[in-house]
């Protein structure tokens, strides 16, 4: 029989032991020591031995509430809101809703003028940065001031560039034009556009060029000086990790692989992948982009004529605007293609085998499955209360669904409800639907548990059904139980 540590006295902390309190006792008869606590801000708690000798709690809850007021990278916070968000204020004057962990954690610094405010009174090559002037489509504008007088307003990041920022307000262009008009075929040799530095010329017009990679290139007078061409294209490649999904041993990789198997599209004669997401999930985009160290630009698509209708309705809804994240790169496009993410997944795509995807991250890949293809919707059942009722849902092919199914179902007591959605389509498609808000919840503590990156749209919904479900009890069991499931994943994982 295990010594009892006795932990009177003992400060983890913001937490002081003060002495024993009665045991807790689980759904499963198992009895729990828990310790009465006194946080530095005065207030009683009562705490189990593990969460506080693993240091999982460290505190009543003071620190994750007394924000208001506090300045946190760009943001000062206004007041609470509600399900664990605050109401903030940028340095721009900007007002947002932002989670608790975005902003202790740093994943939301400021509303997105980081890059303009700044630049403000900063001259870039001809081109001074006035003011601030609009955003449009998550891009923000500058009106800058050119040396030959001219004002224009100009997008922040053509501005921040690292190769090729634009440096006026067009005049460079037009008289590099006009020399030519003037002068015939001028001599260029050393210059350098872009990325582009000229060799010599070749005859008929075109010089060689060498760009920043080593590549060289035959290019036509007129398309370097009015800048069509400012690189070989094939430098692209260098903009990236390239060996990102070589191997996939991280949560990370796990999740965007099964986001690029839910919403991606891989092009192998192209080496091209694209992931469009709403624009309203561009923050995903932008992790995705700082965890590849992809220095590339996200794209935005207005989408304005395109609608869609949902089965059995007669309703019709507008498309919204669309961020793309475009990668050109030979070794990523193949290595997704080895791994299942092919050109024409849509109809063939199936569950990677443990080789690919180690069984510790399958909960991250499902995770990134649903952020893409799946949902999380609740109605409220009793208007009296306000109760909600939840669904989760997954549609993928038969293959993909079924192997999610069966994860699932191995480790959580549910039934879910598999069906064809368009069963006169003959294509290959099922949907996945749970429901039980104890279930769901069961679920969703599994995929988001210590996780670092998700769709907070998706994961707000989350913590609704967690504030409707919270029981005491209930919590410290489930997350018992699901913790022990975590460790057998990885248990197995190690015995293969």
């Amino acid at each position: 029989m295990p010594k009892f540590n006795d932990l009177t006295g003992k400060i983890f902390g913001e937490l002081t032991v003060i002495d024993k309190a009665d045991y807790y006792i689980d759904g499963k008869g198992r009895k729990y020591v828990v310790w009465n606590c006194l946080c530095s801000c005065g207030a009683h708690i009562k705490i189990q031995s593990r969460k506080l000798i693993k240091g999982h709690i460290t505190h009543c809850g003071c620190k994750n509430i007394n924000l208001v007021g506090q300045k946190i990278n760009a943001w000062t916070v206004l007041k609470k809101d509600t399900n664990g968000f605050w109401i903030c204020q940028c340095q721009c004057g900007t007002t947002r809703k932002i989670s608790t962990n975005n902003l202790l954690e740093g994943r939301s610094k400021s509303c997105g003028c980081s890059s303009w405010f700044n630049l403000i009174g900063k001259k870039i090559g001809r081109l001074e940065i006035i003011e601030y002037a609009y955003t449009k489509n998550n891009h923000t504008y500058v009106k800058c001031k050119c040396d030959c007088g001219n004002e224009k307003i100009i997008k922040t990041s053509d501005l921040n560039k690292k190769h090729n920022p634009t440096q006026s307000c067009g005049c460079i262009s037009k008289e590099r034009c006009e020399k030519v008009k003037l002068e015939g075929t001028a001599n260029l040799s050393g210059e350098i556009f872009g990325k582009w530095t000229v060799l010599k010329y070749n005859g008929n017009g075109k010089w060689l060029c060498q760009c920043e990679c080593g590549n060289e290139s035959l290019i036509a007078s007129g398309t370097l000086t009015c800048g069509q061409s400012t690189s070989c294209g094939k430098c692209y490649e260098n903009m990236i990790d390239s060996n990102f999904f070589d191997n996939i041993t991280t949560e990370e990789k796990a999740y965007i692989l099964g986001l690029l198997y839910a919403d991606g599209y891989n092009n192998e004669s192209k080496r091209l992948i694209r992931l469009d997401l709403q624009e309203d999930d561009l923050d995903i985009l932008l992790k995705i982009k700082d965890i590849m160290q992809f220095q590339g630009e996200i794209k935005f698509y207005q989408n304005k004529d395109k609608i869609f209708k949902i089965s059995g309705s007669d309703k019709e809804y507008k498309c919204k605007p669309t961020a793309r994240l475009l990668i050109h790169n030979t070794r990523i496009s193949e290595q997704l293609a080895l791994k299942g993410c092919t050109n024409n997944k849509t109809y063939n795509i199936k569950f990677p085998d443990d080789n690919i995807l180690p069984i510790y991250l399958h909960r991250h890949f499902i995770r990134g499955l649903i952020d893409g293809d799946g949902s999380i919707t609740y109605w409220i059942d009793n208007k009296k209360t306000g109760h909600k009722k939840f669904t989760l849902t997954l549609t993928g092919t038969t293959e993909i669904v079924n192997s999610v199914n069966d994860i699932i179902t191995s480790k959580f007591d549910c039934k879910p409800d598999l069906r064809n959605r368009y069963k006169e389509r003959n294509n290959n498609n099922l949907t996945l639907a749970i429901c039980g808000n104890r279930v769901i919840e069961n679920i969703l503590d599994w995929i988001y548990y210590d996780s670092n990156i998700y769709l907070d749209r998706k994961y707000e919904k989350y913590l609704v059904l967690k504030e409707q479900n919270k029981i005491t009890s209930y919590n410290q069991t489930n997350t018992y139980c699901m913790k022990k499931i975590i460790q057998a994943d990885l248990d197995n994982n190690l015995i293969k």
